[in-house]
């Protein structure tokens, strides 16, 4: 069973078969981490937050990997506009009704205080010997390994069975987002069109 950085470099080892692999084996999970963070859209990846606002201005929250959508508790969900264009709207008073994202902050306007929710994208957290686990590594074992042996190829570890591996990580990858989308949405029929048929 692979459910610690341990337990995970261990079944890297085991597979790689090749000694001189074994120091790079953190290296080749980092690598693998940086292409899941590319690469997912997991339900557990969601959460929710709220974020306090000063003249319009809040700072995101440490493990911010994208956003989902953006709320206020009076006029409800607010638009985006892009950084070049948050410049063109009015600095009026009141609720704010559009945001922008700028590094690490959520810019409001109309600029007040106050909080707005955010539904945002969890970044994955890297394994580490003080971090054992996370959600990704608990759910899919499978795709951390495939992901870490896929990096072992690209070093040189064995060429011939790049292609497998890779299809096997992309296939893992994509049930991991398809048992996502049905856990999302579930069973539940699809709501019936209105209007015209």
């Amino acid at each position: 069973m692979i459910s610690t950085y341990a337990d995970l470099q261990t079944a890297a080892s085991n597979w790689l078969q090749n000694t001189n692999l074994l120091a790079r084996i953190p290296d080749f999970i980092s690598l693998a981490e940086a292409r899941f963070r590319r690469k997912l859209e997991d339900l557990d990846q969601d959460t929710a937050a709220t974020i306090s606002l000063t003249d319009g201005v809040g700072t995101l929250p440490d493990n911010f990997g994208g956003l989902k959508s953006v709320t206020d508790s009076t006029i409800g969900r607010l638009e985006y506009v892009s950084p070049s264009q948050f410049a063109d709207y009015a600095a009026t008073t009141g609720n704010p009704v559009v945001f922008t994202i700028i590094g690490n902050q959520i810019k409001t306007l109309p600029a007040g205080s106050g909080t707005v929710g955010i539904v945002y994208k969890l970044g994955l957290p890297a394994l580490t010997t003080d971090n054992t686990s996370n959600w990704l590594l608990a759910r899919a074992p499978d795709i951390y390994l495939y992901g870490t042996l896929l990096q072992a190829e690209f070093y040189g570890w064995n060429d011939e069975r790049l292609p497998l591996i890779k299809a096997a990580l992309d296939e893992a990858l994509g049930e991991l987002n398809v048992d996502s989308d049905r856990r999302r949405i579930g069973a539940a029929p699809v709501a019936p069109r209105i209007g015209r048929q």
